[in-house]
């Protein structure tokens, strides 16, 4: 499918990926991150879909999630509140 620069703009540049892999992508640098739309893989792993972005094909709008966001330890984007 294709190359991706890395979300972090590292020193790596970015991950590869085929078009049968997954849409998770490690660069280098060891980022996994969302093929289609650059966020976090721990993210969408610690929590649930409406983390993507709106435009990604995997992104569930807020609305349609019947939980409400828990703090989660390894989650990076929680760990920053």
């Amino acid at each position: 499918l294709g190359w991706k620069p890395c979300p972090r703009r590292c020193t790596f540049g970015g991950g590869y990926k085929a078009a049968e892999e997954c849409d998770h992508v490690t660069c280098e640098c060891g980022f996994e991150f969302c093929w289609d739309c650059g966020i976090e893989r721990q993210i969408a792993l610690s929590h649930d879909n409406r983390w993507h972005k709106p435009s990604c094909r995997y992104h569930t709008r807020p609305e349609e999630v019947s939980e409400r966001p828990v703090w989660v330890a390894t989650c990076p984007q929680c760990k920053l509140m």
